[in-house]
């Protein structure tokens, strides 16, 4: 993960987040689909819009990203579950 928040910016350098925040975020992301997701999480347990803005809240070597890019990584996680493509799609 810490390679890929390097990576991350690298490739986008005229992007808001840091090195450390892009790592951070990305774990926050992998935090929020296993809530969303994993069957053993009841229903009423699952992170809400609200928990994760505040969750992230900071996360940008303390500075907070906007809060309406966190509500939409939210909205979309919860609409699409990530996923991983097999090796014929990714080609």
């Amino acid at each position: 993960m810490q390679v890929f928040g390097s990576k991350y910016l690298t490739d986008n350098p005229d992007n808001y987040m840091t090195a450390t925040g892009a790592y951070a975020l990305s774990y926050a992301i992998m935090m929020l689909q296993t809530s969303l997701y994993n069957p053993q999480i009841k229903e009423n347990e699952r992170m809400t819009r609200d928990q994760f803005v505040k969750l992230v809240k900071g996360i940008n070597d303390g500075k907070d990203i906007p809060q309406e890019v966190a509500a939409s990584i939210f909205d979309r996680t919860q609409k699409k579950p990530l996923a991983i493509h097999s090796q014929e799609a990714a080609q």
